[in-house]
């Protein structure tokens, strides 16, 4: 199996459209009709534009994939002081001891909402659901979080980077059983110095406890809030156990 060290070089060579679509989305086509999808959300203040170099070099190891990269709305964010900016919900504290009173459940709930929306195009374009991964970094891991375990059909995976659990306090209620099983992969850098590390353990910890039966959890050494070329082969290798090739 291919690195992505090696996939930065090949993937010039390897043909994938970049296009503007539904609500400023990002999609990256394979050269072949895929036969899979994942959907990546950024983190706050960025946008899908910002996730296409990554997305890109995992689709040269995943060539039968596609990948849409959506951009939240711009909304103002109250922990950076009410400036706007790209974001899937306000933000108002960080950290796993806040009350869930702070949460922005009308933002949480409209991301969702938005995601749900793609994940559904996707199906009629003939992706099932069982072919189609959620995940994201930061803040988008958090909205990935949200509506993959609440998704009222079976998806293939979950991806969270860097991220967290929002609304973890009354989450078990809102989770669907058809997505326990639902594979999840997280990982977080020890020196993560937005979202803790122990923030993204104790939301994995929960999910667990909650009823998911089949995640793992990674704990990369000495990295930040940002992702490295061994965290992204790991996700490619996430990708390809659970959508191989067809």
């Amino acid at each position: 199996m291919r690195s992505l060290s090696v996939c930065v070089v090949l993937s010039t060579f390897i043909r994938s459209y970049v296009t503007a679509s539904y609500m400023a989305n990002i999609v990256l086509t394979p050269p072949r009709k895929p036969t899979a999808t994942v959907i990546f959300l950024h983190g706050l203040g960025d946008t899908g534009h910002g996730w296409a170099d990554a997305m890109q070099m995992l689709q040269a190891r995943t060539p039968w994939v596609k990948y849409v990269l959506p951009t939240g709305a711009t909304r103002a964010i109250t922990i950076n002081g009410g400036y706007p900016m790209s974001a899937w919900y306000d933000i108002k504290s960080l950290g796993p001891n806040r009350n869930r009173e702070i949460d922005d459940v009308a933002g949480l709930e409209g991301s969702r909402r938005i995601i749900e929306a793609i994940i559904a195009d996707e199906e009629r374009s003939g992706i099932p659901f069982n072919r189609i991964i959620v995940g994201g970094f930061s803040q988008g891991a958090a909205i990935s979080l949200y509506t993959a375990f609440q998704h009222k059909t079976a998806l293939a995976g979950c991806i969270a980077l860097s991220g967290y659990l929002p609304r973890s306090t009354d989450f078990s209620g809102l989770m669907h059983a058809s997505n326990k099983a639902t594979p999840l992969f997280m990982a977080h850098g020890t020196e993560d110095e937005v979202v803790m590390y122990d923030w993204g353990k104790s939301s994995h910890d929960f999910l667990v406890k909650a009823g998911v039966t089949n995640s793992k959890f990674v704990t990369l050494d000495m990295m930040g809030h940002s992702a490295t070329p061994k965290e992204l082969n790991m996700v490619a290798d996430f990708i390809v156990r659970t959508v191989p090739e067809q």
